[in-house]
């Protein structure tokens, strides 16, 4: 009891296992408040939570007697028995999901318009989310072969035609300059969204390390622009909260480039945090990992 007593009373960092550095510049962007509760949720296993293939799909899983849950601020991502959802899942009509990651697709599957390419792909869940909301898949492209056979893969477990694949470098028009109207590039990132889910990242990790990685995400958001046509949108987003990796790139937008407000519209109950210019920034909690997300249109 005394040694529990005097773990209560311990710095954040020791108390829930986290790195000096990140707990103390997640309480400088973030406060004491929402630094606690995103420490707390990372010391606990994500729970699963997934989307179904069809709402037969669903309907036959809770006629069999299975009690599944809604999202709060996600209605038709379910939760409940984890052999459920992993049988689905296996089964293919299902996919397991985190609700930041669906929601993700979800804002780029409202915006008009054909011509979409999904970069840095693998393993194709947004895709999939993409597939299902919009009824077509996106083009693919990813940078290893291995890479873009996971994509396939997934699709064949889920029934759907095979998606248009290629293997191309994001950090150049990987599908050819000019050519889609909307681009997905969910960036390589410092993952500081997901530790709940990567714990060891958090002492992989080190400080310098988020400027090397914002470094590619230029070249990604470069290559990811060239390929819009005029008028076309690029959502840039990551599974890092951290300033380098996202609203800091976007001080320095590719020629062209302007940056326009992310539609949170689209799950107006989510615990969005709104960044200078129009950006959006989930943070991990217990319902969800954390994103971020940035919408650009190519202007000329």
């Amino acid at each position: 009891p005394d040694a529990w007593s005097g773990l209560a009373k311990a710095p954040l960092a020791v108390r829930f296992s986290h790195p000096d550095w990140l707990v103390e510049r997640w309480t400088r962007h973030f406060g004491a408040t929402a630094t606690e509760t995103m420490l707390a949720a990372n010391q606990h296993p994500a729970p699963l939570w997934a989307w179904f293939r069809s709402a037969e799909d669903l309907r036959l899983v809770e006629e069999g007697g299975a009690v599944l849950e809604s999202h709060p601020w996600l209605p038709d991502s379910m939760s409940g028995p984890a052999e459920v959802l992993v049988g689905e899942a296996v089964a293919g009509r299902s996919y397991i999901q985190d609700p930041a990651s669906q929601l993700v697709a979800d804002v780029v599957a409202g915006i008009p318009g054909d011509h979409v390419a999904d970069l840095c792909a693998a393993p194709g869940g947004k895709a999939a989310r993409w597939t299902l909301l919009r009824g077509s898949p996106p083009f693919i492209a990813d940078h290893a072969p291995r890479r873009v056979a996971l994509v396939a893969g997934l699709f064949a477990r889920l029934g759907w035609s095979r998606p248009p694949l290629t293997v191309g470098d994001a950090t150049t028009p990987a599908l050819g300059p000019g050519t889609m109207n909307t681009v997905l590039a969910d960036a390589p990132c410092s993952g500081t969204g997901t530790l709940r889910r990567h714990p060891e990242l958090r002492w992989r990790l080190a400080e310098d390390d988020l400027d090397e990685r914002a470094a590619l995400q230029r070249r990604i958001l470069d290559g990811a622009g060239a390929m819009l046509r005029p008028g076309g949108h690029l959502l840039y987003s990551t599974c890092s909260i951290e300033p380098e990796e996202n609203e800091d790139l976007m001080a320095h937008l590719p020629e062209g480039m302007v940056m326009v407000p992310v539609p949170t519209d689209i799950a107006p109950d989510a615990p969005w945090l709104r960044l200078p210019g129009g950006g959006a920034r989930v943070l991990p909690s217990a319902e969800c990992d954390g994103f971020t997300l940035h919408l650009l249109r190519r202007s000329h």
